[in-house]
């Protein structure tokens, strides 16, 4: 699995800024395989790709600030069941070009 180091990693969290709390972001994907291998196929058996599967883990280091992580995370699960709630992640906190 390709690895980065990030050292300056911009992270929102429902349009809250939550960078300067941040300690680690894991990105992980994976994809299940499904077998299609039919009875009149060689002795070989066929797989293709299914659903993928995101998450992100965050972590952070404790803040009750008004905007800092505790606030934040906490609005999210008590008001906010059941709804999107955006995650930006971007690799720089410095403006990214497009090329």
């Amino acid at each position: 699995m390709p690895r980065i180091v990030l050292t300056d990693v911009s992270v929102t969290v429902n349009a809250i800024d939550l960078s300067s709390f941040l300690t680690s972001v894991t990105l992980s994907t994976s994809v299940d395989v499904v077998e299609t291998t039919g009875m009149s196929s060689s002795a070989t058996k066929t797989r293709l790709p299914g659903l993928k599967d995101n998450s992100v883990t965050l972590e952070f280091n404790q803040d009750f600030a008004a905007s800092g992580p505790e606030i934040t995370i906490n609005a999210i699960g008590s008001s906010l069941v059941g709804t999107v709630v955006p995650i930006v992640i971007k690799p720089t906190s410095g403006a990214l070009l497009e090329q």
